[in-house]
């Protein structure tokens, strides 16, 4: 991962990295690739769940026979939610300022 890091090291929780092997296991393919991944940005699951993503399209265009399996364990679904923006007369997206009767 990101060059120079294997997985243990980035992943340091054993739900990462089961999440992360979890399009392997799914079309008995644990094994048989080398997977080389460069991530930035968000935390470590994002990065988890965002590696897992890319695994399962790499495998799909390599077999697309596997499909089924793949979207039946939900592992070709992207996580779209985003952060919220700043609204116009807040300190930030959902905060307000404290109100005072006097």
């Amino acid at each position: 991962v990101n060059g120079q890091q294997d997985m243990y090291h980035r992943w340091p929780q054993i739900y990462h990295r089961i999440d992360v092997c979890q399009p392997f296991k799914l079309t008995g393919t644990a094994g048989i690739y080398d997977v080389f991944v460069s991530v930035r940005g968000g935390g470590l699951s994002g990065q988890a769940g965002a590696t897992r993503l890319a695994v399962a399209r790499a495998l799909f265009q390599a077999n697309p026979n596997c499909h089924d399996r793949l979207q039946k364990g939900f592992c070709l679904l992207e996580d779209t939610r985003q952060k919220m923006s700043k609204m116009a007369g807040k300190p930030s997206a959902q905060a307000s300022f404290v109100w005072g009767k006097r």
